[in-house]
């Protein structure tokens, strides 16, 4: 598979999107992405690679910051560990304040202090990237561009998360990001709120498959298929992100061994077929489906999947009813008189 058998296409109604230009078998990968940044859950920070997120509970902490590992491989690559050198100086002022006054989980700060010190060294070419060492192993790997990034979709405006004004969060996070960078990386507060709600709306929950003893195995997985698989960090990646959202997908995602996202099809794709992914758990009923899908990407699925379960909904609301009525006609040859307080009451909005 190259990059060749897909390209990017104007939908009719969910903008860009990536179709097959060739037939492509089931298990095809179909895009290797060296994400522009990815972090590990706060829980863990002590167990997962700062960089790949591959297991290292034996590694040592790092000594700067102490709050971090690297794995074997990263920790031997000049690229890998400079990308924790960069943000090594914020992590030990973040984890500095008191545990009350910074926020209950970090992750989302912790990958927009990545991201805005990469942007920083992206500005100076004369310095060493982070992608010169082939850390990401073997094989072709698709590399972001700021620029990429910065193009990705924003979330509507208005979307809220849990009852969280969505727009204040994201100023406030790139306040907090501010004070913990070093002067050379800050950002405007409004640029770096900007690029926080571009990764809101197409950061991925990255996943490993439990090796049953407490760590991981080396595999990785998206948000389908088999397997006991733990949510181990969180990250973006452009050349992932072009991908739109189907009930029924035709791909997954998973992170390598490497700590590369790789995208591939879960089952034969046909030539001019839109190549899809799940944004959230399709084993979940349409309604809460819908729910996150608002929710976090601001948007209700109309896929068909979505739709034939919302007429089965809909059929069985009236079989149901339909039912009731003629079981109520048979046991009581009289109406009884319906008084005021049985009509039916104002269902409250829940979230």
């Amino acid at each position: 598979m190259s990059i060749s058998d897909i390209e990017v296409l104007d939908t009719d109604d969910r903008g860009r999107g990536v179709f097959a230009t060739h037939a492509i078998g089931a298990g095809t990968t179909i895009v290797r992405g060296i994400p522009a940044a990815c972090v590990p859950k706060d829980d863990r920070l002590r167990t997962h690679c700062s960089v790949c997120l591959a297991p290292a509970a034996d590694r040592p902490l790092c000594s700067g910051c102490g709050h971090v590992v690297l794995c074997a491989r990263c920790a031997k690559s000049d690229g890998a560990r400079l990308i924790h050198d960069d943000e090594c100086a914020s992590l030990r002022s973040l984890f500095a304040v008191p545990a009350k006054e910074r926020p209950a989980d970090t992750c989302s700060l912790r990958l927009l202090l990545r991201l805005l010190l990469w942007r920083w060294r992206c500005s100076r070419p004369e310095l060493p990237q982070y992608v010169e060492d082939e850390w990401w192993g073997d094989g072709d790997a698709c590399g972001d561009e700021l620029d990429d990034v910065m193009a990705l979709c924003e979330p509507p405006e208005g979307l809220a998360d849990g009852g969280v004004d969505c727009d204040a969060a994201f100023w406030d996070m790139a306040a907090q990001a501010r004070y913990h960078l070093p002067a050379h990386a800050r950002l405007s507060r409004g640029l770096a709120a900007e690029l926080m709600a571009r990764v809101y709306a197409n950061g991925l929950c990255l996943y490993r498959e439990d090796g049953g003893d407490g760590g991981d195995g080396g595999g990785g997985g998206g948000r389908g298929g088999g397997g006991v698989r733990r949510e181990v960090g969180w990250g973006v990646s452009a050349s992932v992100a072009m991908f739109n959202h189907r009930c029924a997908p035709n791909a997954d995602w998973s992170i390598d061994a490497d700590g590369c996202i790789v995208v591939r099809s879960v089952r034969p794709v046909r030539r001019g077929e839109e190549l899809c992914l799940c944004y959230v758990d399709n084993a979940l009923p349409r309604r809460e489906r819908q729910a996150r899908l608002r929710e976090h990407f601001g948007f209700e699925c109309q896929c068909e999947v979505c739709r034939a379960e919302e007429e089965e909904e809909t059929v069985g609301t009236a079989g149901r009813a339909s039912g009731k009525h003629a079981r109520s006609e048979a046991a009581a040859p009289a109406p009884a008189k319906r008084h005021a307080s049985s009509a039916p009451r104002a269902r409250k909005k829940t979230k």
